[in-house]
């Protein structure tokens, strides 16, 4: 997949940053996350399906991208 991820983040909250490869284009951009909502499997679980459905709906064109067989 060409996406990238960046992650930073202080003692309370993460910001994830989440772009084109090849062109730095950001896709979506995400601040003030909760650091204690990712503590268990769970909370992780549900922040990456809400950053999937935020991708979906902002950049739809990412749908389009071809992707690797499915095992």
């Amino acid at each position: 997949m060409p996406l990238s991820c960046r992650c930073s983040h202080d003692s309370s909250s993460a910001r994830i940053r989440i772009y084109d490869a090849a062109t730095g284009e950001p896709h979506l951009v995400v601040a003030g996350i909760n650091l204690h909502r990712m503590g268990t499997s769970h909370g992780i679980k549900k922040l990456v399906g809400e950053l999937r459905h935020e991708l979906e709906f902002c950049a739809p064109r990412l749908n389009q991208i071809p992707r690797g067989p499915s095992f």
